[in-house]
């Protein structure tokens, strides 16, 4: 199992050379000696027994020293997650784990146990007040349910149980050192996890924590359950047994409430689908959940057999009630039986608006054609796709071809959730079109001033805007010289541009936008010449003859200049990618948006803080993993040192990248 949680890891930079600073070990044995709740235990003949016992003095020992966990009265007031190499990927485990923490906003320490990159891991946590081994026991399974590498025997001992301290030596190892890992400053993330959870905060984050771990009864069903196939039409009509109370297991609207069904019978074949299918990345996970939740409770299920469907058989149509997405990537919902509860009773009231048909089909629009307003919306969006076809303002030239590709992004993404408005950043949309984010802002206004997008909310916060798309009034046309391609036509093309588009090799330079737009034009048209080419393009023989030059030097296309025929595969794509030096450009785009959500995040946390009265304070989340937000020496905000801090130092390399790449390709 490697990393089950998260998908962004945090870093970990080489600070070995640092690490040797002996004052650097001084500093930060003085802060660690005060986390011990007692003696600590010492290991002076290096056989891992940890025989002997001592109250911690100015002066580091020599030999390896192991903090106790627990005080006297068998309180923990410190916890420590032992990731053990032996037993399975103990950095990626360590990595994800942090990964949660960070997420949940708890300060903690990740420590390197044996000093090297490939070893075992620490993990420690500094309690603000005393919890009980009960509630550190239900922590401690649930995360080896998820780790297996994780060594929880400290965490069940309240009496004995211990760990190494962060700066001891190693019992095997005269010079190694268990070592802080640390983006920049080791002794910074001490003091950092010196803060420990705040006693007001602690109760809840630990039920968070516990919340958004799986129970090892949930494993063991996850590992059964994986061993048969998935059948939705035949789920048992039984009641699972909840351990976040009876909410969920009570039925919401009841069996014969006035406009629901009295009896259970299989749902339709659509929704079976969507409930075994897994759901691809692009598509809006609340939006196909809504659908289910709305089919199943007109086929008369109640919200038991949802609850069953949804956690006991976790079907994979039900994804987006069991995770969320947050910065770190999907990571468990927390309190999602509350969550699900809610969910269905708007899904109740949906029903009830919304009557079965005479033909006895489903509530859930099955296909977009199954209900009157989702097939009002897919009428309105193919005839302004039609219309984009024929306008003047997306024909000729790099800029038409780029202004098209951002078109297209918005209105595949509103053919996929279902609505003519949808909030949309413009990093999420730039990653949907393998463009950059300054490109679709700057072909983004030209298509608000041109009409053919409306911004319908202006973006607030954390929340970002929401646009529409529409015909405008006055639009010039050419004289098209195909007839037209139809409805479905039209959307497969438009699905085929985006993918088309999302491959790392035209974000060099030496392609650009329109070559990209010919390659795709020979796929279409394999062996068109030249002249018909430039035709479809709209550009002149010059500008066609030179993008195919292009597309024949780097391999993409094959015969004469009059006759080619485009080359595609996933092969070769990734290998003129690594030819043209932008290999990973796209992975790396993203990566470094996700990092700017955080730092972005980050910001707007520390403006509520400062703008609330000092009486109602709200809670640290981000500022407890990164610190105070940093300012320069002239009081205004230092964006380039968030973003490091954030990303590891990585920023500065991925800035640099993303400008040589974002400058507008040359025709």
């Amino acid at each position: 199992m490697t990393r089950p949680l998260g998908t962004i890891i945090p870093p970990e930079s080489d600070n070995a050379s640092s690490w040797e600073n002996t004052d650097l070990h001084h500093q930060i044995y003085a802060v660690v000696r005060r986390w011990a709740p007692g003696p600590a235990r010492l290991d002076p003949d290096r056989t891992h027994r940890y025989s002997e016992s001592r109250v911690l003095s100015e002066r580091a020992p020599e030999c390896p020293f192991a903090l106790p966990l627990a005080d006297a009265q068998g309180q923990f007031r410190l916890l420590a997650f032992d990731f053990d190499i032996a037993r399975g990927d103990a950095p990626g485990h360590a990595a994800a784990f942090a990964a949660l923490l960070a997420y949940l906003g708890i300060p903690h320490l990740v420590c390197a146990s044996s000093g090297t990159d490939n070893g075992g891991r620490h993990i420690w946590i500094r309690l603000g007040k005393a919890a009980s081994p009960s509630l550190v026991a239900d922590i401690a399974r649930s995360a080896r349910t998820a780790f297996p590498s994780l060594d929880i025997s400290p965490l069940l001992n309240p009496r004995t149980g211990c760990v190494r301290a962060p700066g001891s030596r190693h019992g095997k190892a005269t010079q190694a050192r268990s070592r802080v890992l640390a983006s920049a400053d080791a002794l910074a993330a001490v003091r950092v996890a010196d803060r420990g959870i705040p006693s007001l905060h602690q109760t809840r984050m630990l039920e968070d924590l516990r919340a958004m771990l799986p129970t090892p009864e949930e494993a063991s069903a996850t590992a059964r359950r994986r061993r048969r196939p998935l059948n939705p039409s035949r789920i048992q009509h039984t009641a699972p047994t909840f351990h976040h109370g009876t909410v969920v297991a009570k039925d919401l609207w009841g069996r014969g409430l006035d406009g629901l069904p009295l009896t259970r019978r299989p749902v339709s074949p659509q929704i079976a689908r969507l409930l075994a299918e897994p759901l691809p990345s692009h598509v809006d996970r609340s939006f196909v959940a809504a659908r289910i939740l709305a089919g199943m409770i007109g086929s008369g299920w109640t919200s038991a057999d949802i609850a069953h469907a949804a956690f006991t058989e976790a079907l994979p149509g039900l994804e987006h009630f069991r995770t969320v997405r947050t910065p770190v990537g999907f990571l468990p919902r927390p309190r999602r039986h509350t969550y699900l509860a809610r969910q269905v009773a708007h899904a109740a009231d949906y029903v009830r608006a919304h009557p079965l048909s005479k033909t006895g089909s489903s509530h859930a629009p099955d296909s977009v054609g199954a209900q009157r307003p989702f097939a009002r919306t897919r009428r309105a969006l193919l005839e302004v796709v039609e219309a984009a076809d024929r306008a003047e303002f997306f024909r000729g030239g790099t800029d038409a071809a780029t202004r098209r590709l951002v078109f297209d992004g918005l209105v595949a993404l509103m053919f996929d959730v279902g609505a003519r408005t949808v909030a949309l950043d413009v990093r999420r949309w730039a990653d949907r079109i393998g463009s950059h984010r300054s490109t679709v802002c700057r072909y983004l206004a030209q298509l608000v001033t041109a009409g053919w997008v409306v911004r319908v909310q202006e973006a607030a916060g954390p929340k970002a805007a929401s646009y529409s798309v529409a015909v405008p009034q006055f639009i010039s046309g050419t004289q098209v010289t195909t007839p037209p391609s139809g409805p479905r036509r039209a959307l497969e093309l438009l699905r085929l541009r985006l993918s088309h588009a999302r491959a790392d090799l035209w974000s060099a330079p030496s392609l650009g936008s329109l070559t990209r737009e010919a390659h795709l034009q020979l796929l279409l048209h394999p062996g068109i010449p030249a002249a018909a080419l430039a035709t479809l393009l709209h550009t002149s023989a010059t500008q066609t003859l030179r993008c195919l030059r292009r597309l024949r030097r780097a391999g993409l296309a094959t015969g004469s200049l009059d006759c080619l025929r485009a080359r595609a595969s996933r092969r070769l794509f990734t290998r003129t990618a690594e030819i043209l030096g932008v290999a990973g450009i796209l992975a790396h785009r993203w990566t470094s948006y996700q990092h700017e959500r955080v730092v972005w995040r980050w910001w707007l946390e520390e403006l509520h803080w400062r703008r609330a009265p000092a009486s109602r304070k709200p809670p640290w989340i981000l500022r407890r993993t990164y610190g105070a937000f940093p300012t320069r020496g002239d009081r205004r905000l230092d964006w380039v040192t968030a973003f490091e801090r954030v990303a590891g130092g990585a920023y500065r390399h991925w800035a640099a990248t993303m400008n040589l790449f974002s400058t507008k390709s040359r025709q």
